[in-house]
């Protein structure tokens, strides 16, 4: 909550592709940190991406394909 606070505070600071990309590189290494990749998982980070303030800086579907990316990264190359 707190965190989500600052992100909001900050909204205009975090328009960059670094930001972007760093943020879906991240969802994308928490849903595969236990090894296997959930629907649930996919499900949650597209709401996230739908909903959260901070991404609506964003094209959401431009996100998921990032998202989806790293994703497949991960799949393909864990370390």
């Amino acid at each position: 909550s707190t965190m989500q606070t600052q992100l909001v505070a900050k909204k205009n600071d975090l328009k960059s592709g670094a930001f972007r990309d760093a943020s879906m590189a991240m969802c994308a290494l928490v849903a595969a940190a236990d090894g296997s990749i959930d629907p649930s998982e996919r499900q949650r980070v597209a709401q996230l991406i739908a909903t959260n303030e901070v991404l609506q800086n964003f094209d959401a579907v431009d996100l998921q394909r990032r998202f989806d990316e790293n994703l497949n990264k991960l799949t393909a190359d864990f370390a």
